[in-house]
């Protein structure tokens, strides 16, 4: 797909995703809840998930008016999640914005969140029959799930010293790959889409999620961009075991830095001071090279999967899904 046709249709839709969002929340009461929702949407973010639901139903022949509802669903139900993982990581930006239990409190973020989630189940089912509607609902609650289970996984793992590269691995795919998944299927509901088609598009959602994920563990560590949203070597500053740790403990060997890997585990994190010096031993070992390899992997597997839908006279909406993802993994925040 050109460049430009291709960006034409990712603004416009964009703009049905943002004003989608806006009639959700316009005019509720009361707003001191509603008002930290308005706040934390109006930031944007890369509305990733959404803009799949809508590409996964228009690549098996939905309509975007049909998948907007539930793909805005999807979207809530993801910043549902950002709101209490700030609250439990005590995170204090999201998307270059104060998060929400910094700039108010504790208890109008946990509140604000749980309404986010109700609504998001609302808006999920809206115009649809009893049988698409009982798909597109089981597709939220296995999300939901999955994200509770995987961010529980998150917080064992912070006082685990024993976690593998395979635990990493299955909770990354809970929290982050399933609810990616989970928003191709509902297009795919949507779109009425065949046995075939939908665990297709369920692979495919699986391996967009994992990559996304240790991409995000990379750009933490190797972003410029202000677009990222927060600062470089967070998770390192917070003790979070990512992608990037594994592979370092399987990488280093020298003395020194053996120390400064032990000192983020015994430590749960790193100083400040400390971080640019980590940061440099993960390139100087190849890190951040087989975590790019690794990303392109899921990014290959993505593709591979995506050409088993047919090419027809109008290849448009195959042609976008698959430029959606290349950008996705050419990201820089």
């Amino acid at each position: 797909m050109e460049k430009n046709k291709y960006e034409s249709i990712y603004n416009e839709l964009q703009d049905l995703i943002q004003k989608e969002i806006d009639i959700t929340l316009v005019n509720n009461q009361p707003i001191n809840i509603y008002g930290p929702l308005q706040y934390l949407l109006e930031a944007g973010g890369k509305r990733l998930r959404p803009l799949l639901t809508i590409a996964s139903a228009k690549l098996v022949g939905g309509s975007t008016r049909d998948a907007l509802k539930p793909a805005i669903a999807v979207e809530l139900l993801h910043n549902f999640s950002l709101i209490h993982d700030d609250i439990m990581d005590n995170a204090p930006i999201r998307r270059n914005k104060q998060t929400i239990h910094t700039r108010w409190n504790n208890s109008i973020a946990i509140l604000s969140g749980d309404l986010l989630l109700a609504i998001s189940f609302k808006k999920a089912i809206e115009n649809f029959d009893e049988h698409t509607s009982n798909l597109i609902i089981g597709a939220m609650i296995e999300a939901l799930i999955e994200i509770c289970e995987g961010q529980g996984y998150d917080l064992e793992f912070e006082t685990n010293r024993n976690v593998t590269l395979d635990d990493y691995l299955m909770m990354i795919e809970k929290k982050t790959a399933k609810l990616i998944e989970n928003a191709m299927l509902i297009g795919g509901y949507v779109g009425k889409a065949n046995n075939n088609e939908l665990n297709l598009l369920r692979q495919i959602g699986n391996n967009i999620g994992m990559g996304f994920q240790i991409q995000d563990d990379l750009l933490d560590l190797s972003a410029t961009t202000p677009k990222f949203g927060k600062m470089q070597g967070q998770d390192l500053k917070e003790g979070k075991k990512t992608y990037l740790f594994f592979i370092a403990k399987m990488q280093i060997t020298d003395k020194s830095s053996l120390e400064l890997l032990n000192k983020f585990l015994i430590n749960k994190g790193l100083s400040e001071e400390d971080i640019p010096v980590m940061i440099e031993i993960f390139r100087k070992n190849g890190v951040f090279d087989i975590a790019k390899n690794m990303i392109n992997e899921y990014y290959n597997k993505a593709l591979n999967l995506l050409s088993n839908f047919p090419d027809n006279d109008n290849n448009e909406d195959k042609e976008f899904l698959e430029q959606l993802i290349h950008n996705i993994f050419e990201r820089g925040y």
